[in-house]
């Protein structure tokens, strides 16, 4: 903490010697050595404009209840009394207190404290002090504190005296306090400090101090803690890098070009390149290679050929021949034409020849060589339209160009006939029958045919007549007959020669006696049918008797009741037909 003759002096216990010892990556490790004093630092050269100081911070441990400060004071000379200001930083840990970061200069007497709190909410890990800059310090990660602004009143003051005399210092003390809260701070953290120079230009503040840049970045150097690295494909060898201009493109790879604006780019397509030229050449005619992948002539190879070609590893892409097709790519052959098809040279598909055409495959180079195919029996070769079926009533082999006429009165239908015995007798006209040796064969007399497919005539019925080739039977006249199959003309039907049949019987006569017995008769007549044409005679009695009415009589009873009906019976017909002829008399 501060050790002025005002404000700081209460805040201030000094309990340990502070020593220097040499730690790594150039820095010097603040030690706190017992509790004897407060004695600082040795005068360390320090110039405002080619040093800078850097605090770094590494915990050991975690600690809430630590409180510690480190103090920059800066002097004219090697004397106390040439201090121009002191600079401290104050840590505590403890709940509820806050980080402080203060100036003092010696002769304002005053001091400031900076106000931004969201820089001192936690202990940093590094610090970086600028004694010549308008922001005086920078805590790692980019806060910065400044004093010029600060908002108490004293401060306007203090910046305005400091930063008239700061060109003036020459020395700088340095001073580690720790508290008396019973924790060691030496438990807790290591402080570690160094007091650099600025960097020449292609260097950068390193852990080691200044450090060349390495390969391909660059750096303008004083207090730059990193190089900023060239463009994409340029560089610039290690330490030699002071600005972006210093990045030179560097040589192209195999495959690229030096573009000046744009630096190392693919060579477009079809080209190629050897590494660090600044152009690309053309691949061979007809050769190619993808952009950025031609590192070498051998690079390029053919291109795909388009459709109706092959490619010649010898003479690049060729047309096929004729007979041949390809759809191109980077087929090494061309494709014959399958059977039945044909192509020009250079085709890229195959035609198929002409329905009922044919080819060998390969061989058809035009239309005109495919040829008719052979026809199936039943076809005859039309040279206009191909095979085609034979008329009606022809045969054919397999493969002959005509049919063949089927002997007379033989046929076939079209296309069917293959050889003549699928020519098959043609059928009959009415009056005939078929035989399978001779053909169609005229009905004899007394036989009939509608015709068609019959190997024989048909005998008329009984009773009707044909004559030769007849396709249907005629009967006979009325009342004449003939037997089946002997009617030949009208003249065979001869008369029929009938016998006598008798009629069926009439009723019973009247019987001739009421009592005591009679008799009656039934007649019948030989008409059914009557004998005719020498016909015989009915055989048997025309006429049958039975008695009747066999009962006895009573005493006076009339015995010849038939007799008496039998008289009045004639009386009546004889007077009837006295009537009858009287009449016709008037």
């Amino acid at each position: 903490m501060l050790t002025g003759p005002k404000r700081f002096q209460h805040l201030t216990i000094w309990t340990t010697l502070l020593t220097l010892i040499s730690s790594t990556n150039g820095y010097t490790e603040l030690q706190v050595e017992g509790n004897e004093g407060n004695k600082a630092t040795d005068y360390l050269d320090f110039s405002i404009t080619t040093n800078r100081l850097q605090l770094k911070f590494e915990q050991l441990d975690d600690n809430a209840d630590l409180e510690f400060s480190v103090e920059a004071g800066v002097f004219e000379r090697e004397s106390q009394s040439s201090q121009i200001a002191t600079l401290t930083y104050k840590w505590n840990t403890h709940s509820g207190r806050n980080n402080i970061l203060s100036l003092y200069d010696t002769s304002e007497f005053e001091q400031c404290d900076e106000t931004k709190t969201e820089m001192l909410k936690s202990i940093p890990s590094k610090v970086t002090v600028d004694l010549n800059t308008d922001y005086l310090v920078e805590i790692k990660g980019g806060e910065q504190g400044t004093f010029s602004s600060a908002s108490t009143v004293p401060c306007p003051a203090v910046w305005t005296s400091f930063t008239s005399n700061r060109a003036k210092v020459t020395k700088m003390k340095l001073k580690l306090t720790d508290s008396d809260s019973g924790y060691k701070l030496e438990d807790y953290y290591t402080i570690n400090y160094r007091i650099i120079a600025a960097c020449d230009p292609g260097q950068y503040v390193s852990d080691n101090g200044c450090t060349d840049c390495e390969t391909d970045h660059y750096s303008a150097g004083v207090w730059l803690e990193s190089c900023t690295k060239c463009p994409e494909d340029k560089g610039v060898e290690a330490g030699k890098g002071t600005q972006e201009s210093d990045c030179t493109w560097s040589p192209c790879a195999a495959g690229k070009y030096l573009d000046q604006e744009n630096g190392c780019t693919d060579c477009e397509a079809d080209k190629y390149s050897a590494a660090g030229v600044i152009e690309c050449t053309d691949c061979p005619s007809e050769k190619g290679v993808a952009s950025g992948e031609g590192q070498q002539e051998s690079d390029c190879i053919w291109k795909a050929c388009v459709g109706g070609q092959y490619l010649s590893q010898d003479n690049g892409c060729t047309d096929c021949e004729a007979g041949d097709f390809s759809t191109g790519g980077t087929a090494d052959s061309c494709t014959k034409c399958e059977a039945d098809f044909y192509s020009e040279a250079g085709a890229t598909n195959c035609t198929y020849c002409p329905s009922d055409k044919e080819v060998a495959s390969g061989e058809g180079k035009e239309e005109d060589d495919c040829s008719w195919s052979p026809c199936a029996a039943g076809k005859y070769l039309d040279q206009e339209n191909g095979c085609t079926d034979c008329e009606a009533d022809k045969y054919s082999a397999a493969g002959v160009t005509e049919c063949t006429d089927c002997p007379s009165e033989k046929g076939v239908a079209s296309g069917e006939g293959q050889q003549e015995s699928d020519c098959a007798w043609k059928a009959c006209a009415g009056g005939k029958f078929l035989d399978q040796e001779n053909g169609c064969i005229s009905c004899e007399a007394g036989e009939f045919s509608a015709g068609g497919s019959a190997d024989s005539c048909t005998k008329c019925e009984a009773d009707f007549y044909s004559e030769a080739g007849a396709t249907k039977c005629t009967a006979c006249p009325f009342g004449k007959v003939v037997a089946s199959g002997e009617g030949k003309q009208e003249s065979d039907c001869t008369a029929i020669r009938v016998n006598g049949g008798w009629s069926t019987y009439r009723s019973w006569s009247t019987c001739s006696a009421d009592c005591g017995g009679g008799s009656q008769t039934r007649t019948r007549i030989c008409n059914n049918p009557s004998p005719a044409n020498d016909g015989a005679e009915c055989e048997g009695d025309s006429s049958d008797s039975q008695s009747c009415n066999d009962n006895p009589c009573s005493d006076g009873e009339e015995t010849d009741s038939g007799t008496r009906r039998l008289f009045r019976t004639n009386f009546l017909v004889l007077l009837a037909f006295s009537f009858i002829f009287c009449f016709f008399i008037e």
